[in-house]
């Protein structure tokens, strides 16, 4: 189990950061704290892979993968989680070695 306090925020009367959920009086957003306990939830048991970023010096990019089944549907999964911890932003090439042709779906 999980759980994160405070979760909601209004955006007009934000008197604390760490929040969950952002709202106005027409939309809704997560914060990345909250996409975080997301991706926790929806790959609860999964199988950390082994992976590298190759970056340059001024690049702050962190990155994992993991696998899963869901026990919903009975597919296996790959998330690729990576994580720009710079103030910049990153284009990304991704390659993944050892999976069939026509194996992949993205999302």
């Amino acid at each position: 189990m999980a759980s994160y306090a405070p979760l909601f925020v209004n955006e007009n009367d934000r008197r604390w950061n760490p929040d969950a959920i952002v709202f106005t009086s027409s939309e809704m957003y997560g914060t990345p704290s909250y996409w975080m306990q997301h991706f926790f939830k929806e790959s609860n048991g999964a199988t950390l892979l082994s992976s590298s970023v190759q970056t340059n010096p001024s690049n702050s990019l962190t990155a994992s993968a993991i696998t899963w089944r869901n026990s919903a549907d009975n597919n296996d999964y790959l998330r690729i989680k990576v994580v720009n911890f710079g103030t910049t932003p990153v284009t990304l090439k991704i390659s993944i070695s050892g999976l069939g042709q026509n194996s992949l779906e993205t999302c």
